[in-house]
C-alpha cells in the first residue's frame, strides 16, 4: 500500500478540515494517510523516508499564503513527490 504524509498548518480549522477531507479521498485512491498539524513550539522532527507522497497545507490570511518554514523541504524534492494545498474562507457581508 502507498503512504502519505499531509501535513498543515491550521488557524481556523480549514485547513484541517480540508486535510481530513484530502485523507478521505486519497484512502479511497488505495494511500494510507498520516495526517500531522504544524504547531509553532514543537521541535520535533519528522521521518519522510517512509512516504511515497508528502503534501502540505496552509491557510490564505488577507489573499496572501501562509509562510512555513519546514528546513527539509528542499531535500525532499528529490527524494518524495510533493504536492501542496491551501484553505481559504470568505465572507459576504
Amino acid at each position: 500500500m502507498k503512504r502519505c504524509l499531509l501535513i498543515y498548518f491550521t488557524g481556523t480549522f480549514n485547513t484541517r478540515y480540508i486535510s481530513k477531507w484530502l485523507a478521505q479521498r486519497l484512502a479511497k485512491e488505495g494511500y494510507e494517510v498520516t495526517l500531522y498539524e504544524i504547531d509553532p513550539l514543537k521541535t520535533e522532527q519528522l521521518d519522510y523516508s517512509e512516504y511515497d507522497l508528502v503534501g502540505f497545507g496552509a491557510p490564505i490570511y488577507g489573499c496572501a499564503l501562509l509562510s512555513i518554514k519546514i528546513p527539509e523541504r528542499q531535500s525532499m524534492r528529490m527524494m518524495h513527490p510533493l504536492c501542496s494545498f491551501c484553505a481559504s474562507c470568505a465572507g459576504a457581508g
